[in-house]
C-alpha cells in the first residue's frame, strides 16, 4: 500500500483510495463484485486493500466518515 500526496491509503496504478473500496465492501460487495466494478485493479490489489484495511480500522473509518456527506437532521 502508498499513500497519496494527501497522506491516503491507495492502491493500484489508478490510485484508487482504500476507503472507497471499503465502503463498497461493507455495503456487501464481494471481491468479485469490486473486480467487476473496479477492472483497473486486481483481485490480488483488491485483498490487499481490504487486508489493510482490517491492520488499520481506525483511520480508514475516520476517511470514510470525513467523506460522507452530513446528517440531514435538523434540516
Amino acid at each position: 500500500m502508498r499513500v497519496d500526496g494527501k497522506g491516503r491509503p491507495v492502491v493500484g496504478e489508478a490510485a484508487l483510495e482504500v476507503h472507497i473500496l471499503v465502503e463498497y465492501w461493507q455495503l456487501g460487495w464481494g471481491v468479485n463484485e469490486l473486480a467487476e466494478g473496479y477492472p483497473f485493479l486486481s483481485k490480488g490489489e483488491i485483498l490487499d486493500a481490504l487486508s489493510y484495511y482490517h491492520d488499520h480500522e481506525a483511520e480508514i473509518d475516520a476517511l470514510i466518515e470525513a467523506n460522507s456527506p452530513p446528517d440531514s437532521e435538523g434540516a
